[in-house]
């Protein structure tokens, strides 16, 4: 089975422009697979703070929340940050490993994503089926890249409001990523099982322990300096921007 959400970017390019404006449009224009990945991870340690913030300001969490959540991490990165796929890629279904019914079409990812934010959202079946919350998130799929990580930032959440937290750090990729693959094929099958054994009860003291690894200083060490000194301009000029999840007109 070829587990999804590898990490390595391959041939994307649903706006059809890619040779002239890099990859998905990426704010520095680059098809260069190393600096996007370490774009978007600069730009979500960087970030994840004021999109958990976010989160926690709201009473309950809806759909605006996850584009929210998404243009909060990556508006640094993508100028479209925060627009799902029934917008920019509406006739484009998502295929991974020659399975072409893992993910919601397009014009579902909203109802999908409210299905699962319906679940999440009751304490009892939040505390009981965690795994299987994340598969719904995830089956959503709602952005061209960067669902991962957005998802994870609004399950920790919804975790958070249910009273616990899962050590992800312990969970290794690999197994992450097979697990969800199973889960994404047969709800209910894999993630709980996965999960269930790193379940802690409370708030964790990081803002987001799973996000170890992608640390922003670790990021930058990793590229040339002049590919750092370029991540640090696009970070400076979007920061100034107002929040606000494009196509909705509302303000986060």
């Amino acid at each position: 089975m070829q587990p999804i959400w590898c990490s390595a970017l391959v041939a994307f390019d649903p706006f059809g422009d890619r040779d002239t404006r890099g990859y998905l449009r990426n704010k520095l224009a680059t098809n260069d697979p190393a600096l996007v990945r370490q774009l978007e991870a600069h730009a979500f340690a960087a970030n994840v703070p004021a999109a958990l913030s976010h989160l926690r300001s709201r009473s309950g969490l809806d759909y605006l929340d996850i584009q929210a959540t998404h243009r909060i991490l990556f508006q640094s990165v993508y100028p479209w940050a925060g627009q799902d796929r029934a917008v920019l890629a509406p006739n484009t279904a998502i295929s991974r490993g020659g399975m072409n019914d893992l993910f919601a079409h397009p014009a579902d990812v909203r109802r999908a994503a409210e299905y699962a934010l319906s679940l999440g959202g009751d304490r009892k079946t939040m505390r009981s089926r965690p795994g299987e919350v994340f598969g719904a998130l995830a089956y959503a799929h709602p952005f061209l890249d960067g669902n991962g990580r957005s998802l994870l930032t609004v399950h920790t959440d919804l975790a958070a409001r249910a009273g616990f937290h899962i050590d992800w750090s312990a969970i290794a990729k690999p197994e992450f990523l097979e697990a969800l693959t199973k889960e994404l094929q047969r709800p209910g099958s894999a993630m709980d099982e996965l999960v269930g054994r790193h379940i802690k009860m409370g708030r964790s003291r990081s803002s987001a322990p799973w996000a170890s690894s992608w640390r922003a200083a670790e990021a930058r060490r990793r590229l040339p300096l002049r590919k750092a000194r370029l991540i640090d301009v696009t970070m400076r000029a979007s920061s100034s921007a107002p929040l606000t999840v494009i196509s909705t007109g509302r303000k986060t």
